[in-house]
């Protein structure tokens, strides 16, 4: 008893000294709050934020009850804060915006002060404080700003036109003087200072006419009458000059001809039938290497000019002129094919079904297109419709991922609901005893764990199988299970098992009273060793052939599904119903249904051929890489045939079937077949691997003089395989 009062003291005790804590902590927020109001009125707003962040971490840990009054008188204090400091700020900002007004107003049409007041109105308007404060009052102003600026410009204008007048006017008399000299001077010295006050004052003057708006009418008068002296100048003073300039500039220009020469013959662009099934630079170039090739070398020729000061000075000669015009006129000539063949291509794109084959070569289009139209102003557009299609693909993708993830929910709720009353409807016999099938023939029994197909089990003539005390089972579907879960498979998009969530299967199964034979998995382990005498330890799987008793499911539930023959399966609104014909399964699911889960019958020796013919296929490709001379011919033909894209898919495809050998074991066993299959494979499609940035071209190089030893020895290895029917391959 007195232990019992000692407790309850103690827990008092600790519950006081708790609340007191609570106490002290609001109570120093509190004291925050009033410091922060404090700072408040004296417009020290910095310090009162402080305190008042102060006074919200003081409340961490505060029981509710003694946080609540608190926490509003901080929101109270902060409230207070805003409104006291926009009051300032309205304050500050309208004296601000008064004097800016006014500088403004009085600097219009005066050339040397409107520049600062501009920016210093600006500046206001775009400051998010000014905008807070002054709300409609800082947008009038910006309207009435609009109207000095434009009244600005019109005087600005007007006497940027005449002094620009007053500087060619100026020009054109020192020209006369310049030009006689040029033609008849007393002396060298004459002609030559001549010639250089005028290269400087042509350089000068275009510089004044450059700053202009261009495409003001008073701009394009200015300029023709420089030009039409710089011809003068250039006719007169530097006829030679000009005559080598040319020269060099076309020269410059054809150096480059053998990239480019036949531009104007390229007149069709690709379908995306033919960029999807084909590749190669003359493809990604869009059927147009050399149209792009001339855009390409035409851009660097032009903006080579930009630096090019013997150019500068001679560009109005109307031999100069003439070149450099008809390289633009050309390049935009070449540009607009560019574009109309990307142009079309979209299109093309546009009316898809589209799939993941067919969005990764939008992809690549995409990439590309900075390539294919360089410096054309549609880039970004054309860029924009590609990745349109991307993102339309990808989201549709993701789509279909929720509305999977819905249906299995509602599917597995309304499985687990169903479920109960349609077993029940079968009367079980217990004590089913494996070694003894025929004990309980035509009788039911309850099966509950996980389907081993392809796990414990290789696919074969079962769709089901696991193990019960220690004996292997065999399961093939009732018709109406069957459909089932080819149906639920199909909308998942998966095999039922294929994840945890799924849980156990609970099957009801009628005993058939026969045995049959499973392909069990078995984990092997050998060693190996090289000519010095080096021993490595490697591991695998082989096939074992067991015996199995075998039963027809005829009612199953796992996850989403819920089946019972003579009842149907039950549907996302919880009704039991036949199920659909399935359109689509999943690879898991066709498995499943079509009666490959177990076994070693016909279709594993089916699928030992086609693992084989696999095999015999992946050499073949990378002998036909390699150039292997007796096939040179034949792999022509192939390559024609085929075309080079689908021979990298089928080596890529050969290379996943070999490791899928090394991971299952499901045709051959051994490690050595398969990882010749896998470097057959991978060497076939080793330019799609390269281009895709998989692999290194330093490394594809070092490779490619390996494609004949590799494909020789697939082919030597898998006939071997063949000849021995797989038990020389265990290692």
């Amino acid at each position: 008893m007195r232990l019992r009062y000692l407790s309850v003291a103690s827990a008092l005790t600790a519950s006081l000294f708790i609340s007191s804590a609570a106490f002290a902590d609001a109570a120093a927020a509190a004291k925050y709050v009033e410091d922060a109001k404090t700072e408040i009125e004296q417009h020290r707003y910095d310090a009162a934020k402080a305190k008042l962040e102060l006074a919200d971490t003081e409340l961490e840990g505060v029981a509710a009850a003694d946080k609540a009054p608190v926490a509003a008188s901080i929101e109270a204090a902060k409230k207070q804060m805003a409104d006291a400091s926009l009051a300032d700020n309205k304050i500050k900002y309208t004296r601000e915006l008064e004097r800016v007004m006014t500088d403004a107003e009085g600097a219009v049409g005066n050339l040397a002060t409107w520049m600062g007041a501009e920016n210093r109105a600006n500046e206001l308007f775009s400051n998010a404080d000014a905008k807070a404060a002054l709300g409609d009052d800082l947008t009038a102003a910006q309207k009435k700003f609009a109207t000095f600026k434009k009244l600005n410009d019109r005087k600005a204008g007007a006497a940027i036109a005449e002094q620009t007048e007053s500087s060619v006017k100026e020009f054109e008399a020192f020209w006369a003087d310049a030009k006689a000299k040029i033609i008849k001077s007393e002396t060298p010295g004459d002609k030559d200072t001549a010639i250089t006050d005028t290269d400087r004052k042509l350089e000068d003057i275009r510089k004044t006419v450059a700053a202009l708006p261009q495409d003001a009418d008073s701009t394009k008068a200015f300029k023709a009458r420089v030009d039409k002296i710089g011809a003068e100048y250039t006719q007169l003073a530097l006829a030679d000059k000009v005559k080598e300039k040319a020269t060099r500039l076309k020269d410059e220009f054809d150096s480059y001809k053998d990239e480019f020469a036949g531009w104007e013959q390229e007149t069709a662009g690709p379908t995306f039938e033919e960029y999807r099934q084909t590749s190669g630079e003359t493809m990604h170039a869009l059927k147009a290497p050399k149209t792009e090739k001339f855009v390409s070398r035409s851009d660097y020729w032009l903006d080579n000019r930009k630096e090019d000061e013997d150019f500068k000075k001679l560009q109005s000669a109307p031999e100069i002129k003439a070149i450099y015009d008809k390289v633009i006129a050309d390049r935009n000539t070449a540009l607009a094919k560019m574009e109309k063949f990307a142009d079309a291509l979209l299109a093309d794109m546009e009316k898809q079904t589209l799939d993941q084959n067919k969005v990764d070569k939008i992809k690549t289009f995409e990439d590309g297109l900075k390539n294919n139209i360089q410096g054309s102003s549609k880039l970004d557009a054309y860029t924009k419709r590609a990745h349109a299609l991307v993102d339309k693909f990808e989201n549709q993708g993701k789509a279909g991922e929720a509305a999977a993830a819905a249906y299995y929910k509602t599917m597995t709720e309304k499985a687990a609901a169903a479920w109960p009353d349609m077993k029940a409807k079968f009367t079980v016999t217990e004590g089913f005893d494996p070694n003894k099938p025929g004990d309980l023939k035509g009788k039911y029994i309850r099966i509950t764990s996980r389907n081993r197909m392809g796990w414990d089990y290789n696919t074969g003539d079962f769709q089901y199988a696991t193990t019960l005390n220690g004996t292997p089972i065999a399961g093939k579907y009732d018709p109406t299970v069957a459909a089932a879960v080819k149906e639920v498979e199909s909308k998942m998009g998966r095999a039922l098992g294929d994840s945890d969530d799924d849980g156990d299967w609970e099957v009801i199964a009628l005993v058939e009273g026969s045995t049959g034979k499973l392909s069990k998995r078995v984990n092997v382990e050998g060693k190996i060793s090289d000519t010095h005498g080096n021993t490595a330890t490697v591991t695998g799987e082989r096939a074992e052939v067991v015996d199995a008793p075998i039963v027809t499911i005829v009612a199953a539930h796992c996850g989403p599904l819920a089946v019972a023959a003579g009842a149907g399966s039950v549907k996302e609104n919880g009704a039991v119903s036949a199920p659909a014909a399935s359109t689509g399964a999943s690879g898991g699911s066709l498995a499943a249904v079509g009666g490959t889960a177990g076994g070693s019958g016909a279709i594993s020796s089916l699928l030992w051929l086609f693992g084989i013919a696999v095999g015999l296929i992946a050499g073949t490709l990378a002998l036909a890489k390699a150039g292997f001379a007796p096939l040179v011919t034949t792999a022509g033909t192939i390559q024609q045939k085929i075309g080079q894209q689908n021979m990298e898919y089928i080596g890529a495809a050969c290379a996943v079937w070999g490791v899928i050998g090394l991971l299952r074991g499901y045709i051959i066993f051994g490690l050595v077949v398969n990882a010749a299959i896998i470097a057959s494979g991978l060497y076939a499609s080793m330019d799609m691997l390269e281009s895709k940035g998989i692999l290194k071209p330093a490394m594809a190089a070092k490779l490619r003089p390996l494609g004949v030893p590799i494909g020789l020895g697939t082919i030597v290895v898998v006939l071997i395989t063949l000849v021995t029917k797989g038990r020389l391959m265990i290692i």
